[in-house]
């Protein structure tokens, strides 16, 4: 299980490849196409586990869209 300081170097590294508005765009894009399809399929299945995985993969869109909103400076606040 990595700890706090072995995740930041590499979330120092993730704030650097994603500095970029487009990337922010094309980011956002993604996660809000993963959070509708994925609640979308999730809806229709009838099994329990298919419904969790789906479901899963819905909410690493809202984490996905959360990081792709908040500002740099606020990752680089937060993070160094």
């Amino acid at each position: 299980m990595p700890s706090i300081p072995t995740a930041l170097p590499s979330m120092k590294a993730f704030m650097s490849a994603f500095s970029s508005i487009a990337l922010n765009l094309t980011l956002e894009i993604v996660a809000i196409l993963s959070m509708i399809l994925n609640n979308l399929i999730a809806i229709t299945q009838t099994s329990m586990k298919r419904m969790l995985a789906y479901s899963f993969m819905a909410q690493i869109g809202y984490v996905s869209c959360l990081i792709a909103v908040i500002s740099n400076n606020l990752l680089f606040t937060l993070f160094s």
